[in-house]
Formats: structure tokens, C-alpha cells, sequence
């Protein structure tokens, strides 16, 4: 089974459990905050297992391209090519950069044609890249890999990325202002 048909059919359970609330045709009983609060504790415990699921895909993947990757804390890998001039890219600097970006079956998602901007903490880039492109500066070349929850999460974007895709980013650092 592919990746997508894996992660269609875990979000189909996933939903068909919230949508009956692991109610097994009793009446349910109990007021509505303890009912939100179960519903919040299982999606919390689904969403640990999708990223924790996520973190070992991406780690196999690693090991099977033989890349020397770092985790991040704020859960995302990363290849430092060269970390580029001083100062690094911060909350409020606008960006200039080439991406590409890919799947991990390597399809070429997207490839800049001419650098694109985007401000560091405010902009609609995804969460990933504004925490990543803090270890670059101006000339920095790097290798990222975000789960889908700090990349284009459930929808994909709707056009070459499919829903909940990990993806991988190719970044060059060509100006920071």
C-alpha cells in the first residue's frame, strides 16, 4: 500500500471513531465537558501517534538515503550545507531564498524559477520554514524535512503536495534584509 493509502485509511478510522465517540449503541452518559474532554484526550492521543508514526518514516527514509541528519526539537530534520554570513534569519526579517521542494518518492513538487521572499514569523509560508531558516544566513545552504504538521498538514496544498506529506526542502539563502 502506498503512503497515501495508508495515511487516507488512518484518518478514515480515525474519524469513524470520533464520529461514534467509542460508543457501542449504549446512550451515552455524563455531561458535555466530560464528553469534550474525552474527545480532546483522543485526539491528543492521535496526534501523538500520527507525529510519532511520522518521525519514523522520515527517520527509515534517512537512514536509506544515508544523509547525516539532526532533529530538531521543534520536530523536524535538517543537513546544514554551509550555515552562510552573520547575522542568521530571525522573527521579522524578510527572506530571500530558492527552494525545492519534494516527496519523499522524490517528486519535484515545486523548484524556484527566481527567489522568493517571505518574512520570518508573518507570513504564510509554512510553520517549518519559519523555524528552519533561522540557522541561515545570507549564503546558507541547507536540507530540511517537515512532517505534515509543520508542512502543508491535512489538505496538502491543494495541488502537487498531498494531504499529510511529509516533505523535503532544498534551501538557499540569497538575501536577509
Amino acid at each position: 500500500m502506498s503512503y497515501l493509502k495508508i495515511n487516507v485509511f488512518l484518518l478514515l478510522v480515525v474519524c469513524t471513531f470520533i464520529a461514534c465517540g467509542g460508543n457501542t449503541g449504549q446512550k451515552q452518559q455524563g455531561n458535555s465537558t466530560s464528553n469534550l474532554y474525552n474527545d480532546k484526550t483522543r485526539l491528543e492521543n492521535i496526534n501523538r501517534y500520527l507525529t510519532e508514526k511520522d518521525k519514523d518514516i522520515i527517520e527509515s527514509y534517512i537512514r536509506r538515503q544515508g544523509w547525516k541528519m539532526q532533529f530538531s526539537p521543534d520536530g523536524y530534520f535538517y543537513e546544514i550545507y554551509n550555515t552562510g554570513n552573520n547575522p542568521k534569519a530571525s522573527e521579522g526579517n524578510e527572506v530571500e531564498c530558492e527552494i525545492t521542494i519534494s516527496l519523499l518518492n522524490g517528486t519535484v513538487c515545486h523548484k524556484s524559477t527566481e527567489p522568493k521572499n517571505f518574512l520570518v514569523g508573518r507570513s504564510e509560508e509554512i510553520s517549518g520554514m519559519h523555524l528552519a531558516i533561522t540557522h541561515l544566513g545570507k549564503g546558507g545552504k541547507a536540507k530540511f524535512i517537515f512532517p505534515p504538521q509543520l508542512a502543508h498538514g491535512l489538505q496538502g496544498d491543494m495541488n502537487k503536495i498531498p494531504p499529510r506529506s511529509v516533505v523535503v526542502y532544498d534551501v538557499e539563502v540569497t538575501d536577509i534584509k
